[in-house]
């Protein structure tokens, strides 16, 4: 069965204000290591998919930040752009319907881009 994760990213800054901001969201900040978080997800991910199969959804205002500091090996292909923030469960559905259409019957994670995750071989187990 295809798997397929999906990383919201499309924050705008507001939750760690001042540390973060529009410009500067949470996810692209470095707060448990020198990688910026989004990237941090993007690696945990490789464990239990591909990286062609890995996609980010943004907002229109961060997908210039988010191609320019993204994993150099992610495929811009892969970062789709919300022109309208609609919050999460449209976003989710949206690319739900997007992948239906491109394979048949695949398994799709969700996942924040800017959680911290202890142990990735849990997660690793888990994902299974």
């Amino acid at each position: 069965m295809k798997r397929i994760a999906l990383i919201l990213a499309g924050g705008r800054g507001t939750r760690l204000w001042p540390a973060s901001d529009i410009q500067r969201p949470k996810h692209m900040s470095r707060i448990i290591s020198d990688e910026i978080m989004l990237n941090i997800t993007v690696k945990r991910l490789l464990k239990v998919t591909d990286i062609r199969d890995i996609y980010i959804i943004t907002n229109v205002d961060q997908y210039d930040l988010i191609k320019d500091n993204i994993v150099s090996e992610f495929l811009p292909e892969n970062i789709i752009a919300e022109p309208y923030i609609r919050n999460t469960a449209p976003c989710i559905l949206l690319f739900c319907e997007m992948m239906r259409r491109k394979h048949n019957n695949p398994l799709i994670m969700s996942v924040p881009c800017d959680h911290y995750v202890m142990n990735t071989d849990e997660f690793r187990k888990n994902a299974d």
